[in-house]
């Protein structure tokens, strides 16, 4: 009985032992792939912007977005995010996101702009649940951190990145007359072979000057939209244009181009829908 108590007691410990490792190799391995997952989730760029709308707003979109990502992978752990923790405190989880911005510094907080390198960190604090080794040690750190870089995804590295923004269209040229050529007299001297009078100079003929018409295709400066009182449209002059409602099979508006307007090269007229 003797010989027992003394080698059980060695035996439990070396079993406790094995269990908590075992513990603390399950919990690096869940915390090294959430980081691994939220790194992924952020070089997308994408973000849910629900959070706005909350009652306690977040400040960044994104980094809710990878937080909540990583949180979502850390099944089975037990974890503390309260707003006062310390590292010491049992089951602490600390989520740190740190990106490149616009002047080339690792800004924290931020998840990089396109294109720049990032990186997720998650820190876990294990707590030893073994009477006598938690005396000894009462918690292990264990810790998961991803490099990667940011996708293409947009050109502003804000809460906007990761959403389709259309390009700046250019202005639509207006079509106007082509400038002509002002003829000019040209001097041409004849000489004779034979002695006689000095050469005189003759003028040629001065072509005639053929003024180019005017000509404008029909062109809409803007979109013609629901309860809108105007819309402006450049044409020839004597032109009827006519709007036409197809859906409804009626005419909008209709008027005739009496003038130029609007400093337009083009003429225009002002059509009042009905």
């Amino acid at each position: 009985m003797v010989e027992f108590a003394i080698v059980i007691i060695v035996l439990l410990l070396i079993f406790f032992m094995i269990i908590e490792v075992g513990r603390i190799l399950w919990a690096w391995v869940t915390v090294q792939n959430a980081a691994r997952q939220g790194a992924r989730y952020a070089i997308t760029g994408q973000f849910d912007p629900a959070c706005l709308s909350d009652p306690n707003p977040c400040a960044d979109p994104r980094i809710a977005g990878i937080e909540e990502r990583v949180i979502d992978r850390m099944t089975g752990l037990r974890i503390n995010m309260d707003a006062g923790r310390v590292y010491e405190d049992d089951y602490a989880t600390f989520i740190e996101v740190r990106g490149v911005n616009e002047y080339g510094e690792l800004q924290e907080g931020f998840a990089g702009i396109p294109g720049q390198p990032m990186y997720v960190r998650v820190i876990y604090n294990v707590p030893i649940i073994t009477p006598i080794l938690s005396n000894i040690v009462g918690n292990v750190p264990v810790m998961g951190q991803v490099v990667r870089n940011n996708e293409l995804f947009g050109q502003t590295g804000s809460v906007a990145q990761g959403q389709t923004i259309l390009p700046v269209l250019p202005p639509v040229p207006t079509a106007g007359p082509s400038p002509t050529p002002t003829p000019s007299n040209t001097p041409t001297s004849t000489a004779s072979a034979t002695p006689g009078p000095p050469p005189t100079s003759t003028n040629t003929a001065t072509p005639t000057v053929t003024n180019t018409p005017n000509r404008c295709n029909v062109l809409f400066e803007q979109e013609l939209i629901q309860a809108a009182t105007q819309i402006d449209i450049t044409s020839d002059i004597n032109d009827r244009v006519t709007i036409t409602d197809l859906t409804a099979n009626r005419v909008l508006a209709s008027d005739v181009l009496v003038e130029a307007f609007g400093g337009h090269l083009c003429p225009g007229l002002w059509l009042l829908p009905r």
